[in-house]
């Protein structure tokens, strides 16, 4: 079955005037914003661009090529390939990169990424890079539990508005995977509506929703034309927190998590296939997760998530491969760190955990009286 890998072989060679830029065109972009362009494409505040063909050079023969090219366990090793291919084919090399941000702060729990491409229409494609293999990224994700708004989604705002204003472009196009994609929908939702006149589309790639609380905001507003979400059957990232704009079901030839890989999403031509409905599995997920949310407050979800990171963080793991290493050390200092955990607080994760199980069977008598009204 066809991939991005695939595609780029088969429509490389077309231009984009000959064929218009379509959704896989658009996650090959996302794809690229996880490739580490750290002293290759000019920073965020700068005017220059550099093309993709000679951003990859640089890239490729960089000094510390081994260390740019290891992106940890979850982001696919084909995202290097990608690269590779990218540079050989027409459509793309020639493509110039521009405002590449990469941040990472411990202090201010943000983990912010992101790189634009300038499409030969000069329509500006802003990509938003997912959570990394840093614990901090994964902290700030489960902050959005609670937080109405992350760090990495203020930057996000920031960033469209500077890029834009540096490169007064008619139109401009957001993306992004995984949380790259919330990133996405969050800014073409909270910029200006000077702004917002320009953004045409935005593409989130199995990126989480919003909390109500978010959706609720007086400034939270997407008044653009289209936001397409698009997710595998089995999307568990995906389906967090209340989804905006259209989503699309596509299928994956990967099972379980490990469908939020795009690499494995099926494609047919300058489409993905898709299929009807979510997974049993992830819609259990989905009703899980809601149900338990609905039933905890703000400072409830603060303490759930900062106990949890103060449990992982006495590993003293600043990515998640680190935990391959030293895997006992590791697994004692966390054990630890959850005997010191106060009386208080462990009988509030108590009853959250309680209230877990709880959601749980109501997901199931939701789902099967769903389906049970449907056979009737």
């Amino acid at each position: 079955m066809a991939d991005l890998l695939d595609y780029v072989l088969w429509r490389g060679d077309i231009s984009f005037e000959a064929a218009a830029l379509n959704e896989i065109d658009c996650l090959i972009f996302v794809q690229l914003s996880y490739i580490k362009f750290d002293g290759i494409v000019p920073a965020l505040e700068s005017k220059d661009t550099v093309s993709l063909a000679e951003a990859a050079d640089r890239f490729f023969t960089a000094p510390d090529f081994a260390e740019r090219s290891d992106n940890g366990p979850l982001i696919s090793k084909k995202t290097v390939e990608l690269l590779r291919s990218v540079t050989t084919a027409a459509r793309f090399k020639n493509i110039p990169l521009c405002a590449y941000v990469n941040i990472i702060d411990s202090t201010a729990e943000k983990q912010f990424a992101a790189v634009s491409f300038v499409l030969p229409n000069k329509t500006l494609f802003c990509a938003f890079r997912g959570t990394d293999d840093t614990l901090i990224g994964w902290k700030e994700d489960f902050n959005m539990a609670f937080l109405p708004e992350i760090p990495a989604q203020h930057e996000a705002v920031r960033y469209v508005q500077t890029a834009a204003a540096l490169r007064p472009f008619k139109t401009i196009l957001l993306g992004g995977h995984s949380k790259g994609g919330n990133l996405a929908v969050y800014a073409a939702a909270k910029c200006s509506q000077k702004l917002k006149s320009r953004i045409t589309g935005v593409y989130n790639f199995d990126g989480p929703g919003f909390t109500q609380e978010t959706l609720d905001t007086k400034d939270f507003c997407l008044d653009i034309p289209a936001v397409h979400t698009f997710i595998p059957e089995m999307s568990v990232v995906g389906m967090l927190f209340e989804q905006v704009g259209t989503i699309s079901i596509v299928e994956s030839t990967e099972r379980g998590l490990m469908q939020h890989d795009t690499f494995s999403w099926v494609l047919s031509g300058p489409r993905f296939c898709l299929i009807q409905g979510i997974s049993l599995s992830s819609h259990m997920i989905d009703r899980t997760v809601k149900n338990l949310l609905a039933k905890l407050d703000i400072p409830q979800r603060r303490i759930l998530v900062n106990t949890i990171a103060e449990i992982i963080q006495a590993s003293k793991a600043q990515r998640l491969s680190d935990f391959h290493t030293n895997i006992i050390e590791n697994s004692i200092a966390m054990l630890g760190a959850m005997r010191k955990v106060d009386a208080d607080t462990r009988e509030i994760i108590i009853h959250i955990i309680q209230l877990l199980f709880t959601s749980a069977k109501d997901a199931v008598r939701q789902i099967y009286g769903e389906k049970h009204q449907i056979q009737t």
